[in-house]
């Protein structure tokens, strides 16, 4: 028992009272052991706490930033889904203001991340081109947004623009995290080498003392190189992403340095967990709303299809390929308008009877950058309503409609009008636009006749 709380005592003791303790023991012989053990401390110490201060610090603000710009584009997919699915205003008000707010926040955190003086040259850069590709992507969202409060539908197609805009400035945020996890474990392997050094050093001291001071060197060696290179060990373990730190009771209990040294560490790791656990769960919440675009693209009745400025495909619904009778496996992204419109050539789904004409005329209309409503009545009977509508950064957006039934319809509604129901001869009002036209006619120096025939019992 008292030997326990001796060693409990000696423990909870600093460092520089053990070695001036340790010294005045061994006297002149163990005075250099116990300066060689203060230096090997010392330097472990400043390495730890360069670690401690500056790249991980460094690498937990870089990693809190893509936590933020994940979750502003997070809200952005669900609040295009609440406006789709009729969530009332004060709830979408408290949505975009989160969005506005987590914009805000992102372009602060870099700012913040920015002005620190540990950032390499191609981290600065990489910062910048995030900063601009953040600053692009929050301009589009906006627009997203007040699409989205406006038209649902046309909110929940710009977001494929917006996901793309989200990668690229992630991306940069992606390169800069592995850049600071390349420092953070370039750091920890030299504090590793340093304390593996510093061991050896300490234990050829030992083997130099005489024979009552290997007790000593014993106790030094548990009490304080063994915690150290545990502590290496799981911070390089960190550095690889292995987060599963658990430090000893005993040795986390102590009030020295390396106490206070292991429960810092056994905190930030308990921290970077429950940061991971957040990213993991945005991402799953991420994966489900992409789920619920492809499936509400999938849905629509209308064919959909959305280009880019070069006029390649960025994305379709099944519907648009099944209107034209094409194979929706052959529809892909990054094809090219040319492409698609032969392949439509190819089942004859085509205006009139040039085909290069058709393609030419198709061409020319994106090019003219306008909105336009247009109807094309196909070979094979059908009519088709296009509405084309440019997006910013040359690309366009177009909905396909098959109206065929709704003209079928209309021209029956009007031969109705002007014929009787019974006989589906020409009504009385078929008879004065004709009559009127007739008079008309007569005032340009032609005659008109009109025979009028009494029908008995008709």
């Amino acid at each position: 028992m008292r030997v326990r709380w001796l060693s409990r005592l000696i423990n909870d003791l600093p460092l520089g009272v053990k070695a001036f303790g340790g010294s005045a023991v061994l006297l002149i012989s163990l005075l250099s052991t116990g300066a060689l053990v203060v230096f090997a401390l010392g330097t472990v110490a400043d390495r730890v706490d360069k670690v401690a201060t500056s790249a991980i610090v460094k690498q937990t603000m870089e990693e809190r930033l893509i936590d933020t710009v994940s979750e502003a584009h997070l809200n952005l997919f669900r609040y295009t889904a609440w406006a789709g699915n009729g969530v009332n205003e004060t709830r979408l008000s408290q949505l975009r203001a989160e969005i506005v707010q987590n914009s805000e926040s992102a372009k602060f955190q870099a700012e913040h991340l920015s002005m620190r003086a540990d950032l390499t040259p191609s981290e600065h850069a990489e910062l910048e081109k995030f900063v601009d590709s953040w600053a692009k992507y929050v301009a589009n969202a906006s627009a997203t947004v007040e699409v989205g409060a406006i038209d649902p539908a046309m909110g929940t197609m710009l977001l494929g623009g917006n996901d793309d805009d989200f990668q690229r400035a992630a991306s940069h945020l992606w390169k800069l995290t592995s850049a600071a996890r390349r420092q953070t474990r370039a750091m920890v392997d030299d504090l590793h080498v340093r304390v593996a050094s510093s061991g050896r050093i300490v234990q050829m001291g030992g083997i130099a003392t005489v024979l009552v001071s290997l007790g000593i060197i014993f106790f030094f060696a548990r009490s304080i190189v063994l915690p150290i290179r545990a502590v290496t060990r799981a911070m390089r373990d960190i550095s690889f992403g292995n987060l599963n730190f658990r430090p000893d009771v005993n040795i986390k209990a102590r009030k020295d340095e390396i106490g206070q040294m292991v429960a810092a560490t056994a905190d930030f790791c308990e921290g970077m967990r429950q940061a991971k656990e957040v990213i993991v769960q945005n991402e799953a919440d991420l994966r489900r709303q992409n789920l619920r675009f492809d499936a509400a693209l999938a849905n629509m009745s209308q064919g959909l299809c959305m280009f880019d400025g070069a006029k390649n495909l960025i994305v379709s619904n099944p519907r648009y390929a099944e209107m034209y009778e094409l194979d929706p496996a052959s529809i892909k992204p990054g094809m090219h308008l040319r492409d698609i419109l032969l392949r439509r050539i190819e089942t004859g789904c085509v205006v009139g009877r040039d085909a290069e004409k058709y393609i030419t005329e198709r061409i020319a209309a994106v090019e003219v950058r306008e909105p336009y409503v247009k109807i094309h009545h196909l070979n094979d009977g059908r009519s088709i309503a296009i509405s084309h509508r440019p997006l910013a950064g040359g690309g366009w957006l177009a909905t396909h409609d098959d109206i065929t039934n709704i003209r079928r319809i209309e021209a029956q509604i009007a031969h109705m009008a002007l014929h009787d129901g019974l006989t589906d001869l020409p009504n009385r009002t078929l008879f004065g636009q004709e009559l009127e036209a007739a008079f008309m006619a007569q005032a340009e120096d032609r005659r008109v006749a009109v025979l009028c025939l009494d029908l008995d019992k008709f």
